[in-house]
């Protein structure tokens, strides 16, 4: 079962996601699990979203 979650909420998504698919500007900018999302962000956008 899948389940698509549409949120800016990051505590959202450690709680209820395995991976994560970042968009920005209409494109997925980064697509990654929860862990390395977290703790190794790579786009600026990502970054900005976990200040």
């Amino acid at each position: 079962t899948s389940v698509m979650l549409i949120t800016h909420d990051l505590g959202v998504i450690a709680e209820m996601c395995d991976n994560v698919a970042v968009m920005y500007a209409g494109h997925i900018v980064e697509y990654t699990d929860v862990y390395t999302l977290f703790n190794n962000p790579l786009h600026p956008y990502t970054k900005g979203l976990s200040k």
